[in-house]
């Protein structure tokens, strides 16, 4: 990992997912921020998130 140039696996991205339910369950808004930079990781990122969280609500 190199500064703010880091791409996150499937793997690590997984470890938060169990974080965002247990805050929905409590009626906590949840945000998530990933730091940008020009390869695009963190927008990357952030929708990766976010479909994992879907599928895993399904």
């Amino acid at each position: 990992m190199e500064g703010s140039f880091y791409d996150y696996s499937d793997e690590e991205l997984a470890q938060f997912i169990p974080i965002i339910k247990a805050a929905g369950r409590e009626g906590k808004k949840v945000q998530v921020y990933f730091n940008n930079h020009p390869n695009g990781s963190g927008a990357k990122n952030g929708l990766k998130l976010k479909e994992m969280v879907a599928e895993d609500f399904l």
